[in-house]
């Protein structure tokens, strides 16, 4: 007779006697996001929770994840594209056309094929429209679709080199290369050359070699570019966009254009009641053997 004492909550006790399925992600926003985009009506079938052991982040997911499957296989955890760099699972990052993708050495844990969720945002809302028609009276026809379009790649180009630098801090990090991982690379208004001084001194104080994280950064660039060349311009564009540094990029964007951060919830919404949404939630159902 199973011991319920060793249960930890009543969501588990769903999970393991009523056949839920437990999606761990890493806090209470990202499950209220993936929530939405699965819609309403499927709360007998899923559901999504942060972790219950301590720490924050990744660590903590896939330490639930690992301890939770020990007695039950329907628990899953959901993680940040760029988590899986940390895995060797960046060429799969790059190249992913699924909403999810796995990688070979954690059972039972997913990832985005985004850096992070604000990349949905930014790939998946058609932001230009919101953008444009975020004015007053007198500042109708003042935004052209075409610069904002312009101005949004321009961040997101930025993003994705300061991406890459993380990557490449990720991979030396396993590797015990460095000491531990870039946060914040380009900022928002720091020129190129001073954004590339900080990342220096940022590797070096976490004891890296410089020389070394430039060949690896090199590598990672042209490989990626070699990728992204072989697609079309439509393709192309919406890669870099999952590639970048989201938050950093979303928020830039906001910065650029004046708005308020309550207009992500609008592109919340947007994304809820679309084609993705959809997407996500069959990829999500088939990876789980969730059957409705």
């Amino acid at each position: 007779m199973p011991d319920f004492n060793q249960l930890r909550s009543k969501s588990e006790l769903e999970s393991l006697y009523l056949g839920k399925v437990i999606v761990v992600v890493e806090d209470e926003s990202d499950a209220e996001f993936f929530q939405r985009l699965i819609g309403p009506g499927h709360g007998e079938f899923i559901e999504f929770q942060v972790p219950h052991e301590k720490g924050t982040g990744c660590a903590a997911v896939k330490r639930s994840v690992e301890i939770q499957r020990e007695k039950n296989k329907k628990v899953f955890g959901l993680l940040d594209g760029e988590a899986s760099v940390s895995h060797n699972g960046y060429e799969k990052l790059m190249e992913c056309v699924d909403p999810f993708f796995e990688v070979d050495d954690l059972d039972g844990v997913m990832f985005l094929a985004e850096h992070e969720t604000e990349n949905i945002l930014i790939n998946y809302a058609d932001i230009v429209t919101y953008i444009e028609n975020d004015v007053s009276l007198h500042g109708l026809g003042k935004r052209s679709a075409s610069d904002i379009d312009d101005s949004i790649e321009e961040v997101v180009y930025r993003q994705y080199w300061a991406a890459l630098c993380k990557y490449v801090s990720y991979e030396m990090h396993e590797a015990k290369l460095m000491s531990g991982v870039l946060a914040n690379t380009f900022y928002a208004d720091a020129s190129a050359c001073r954004s590339m001084k900080s990342i220096k001194n940022a590797v070096t104080a976490k004891n890296g070699d410089w020389r070394n994280f430039m060949v690896r950064f090199k590598k990672m660039l042209n490989g990626t570019e070699s990728y992204l060349n072989k697609l079309g311009n439509e393709e192309r564009k919406k890669a870099r966009r999952r590639l970048t540094d989201g938050k950093i990029a979303l928020a830039k964007i906001q910065s650029i254009f004046g708005l308020k951060p309550t207009w992500q919830g609008h592109l919340v919404k947007e994304i809820a009641a679309s084609a993705y949404s959809t997407d996500f939630r069959k990829s999500l159902f088939g990876k789980t053997g969730i059957k409705t």
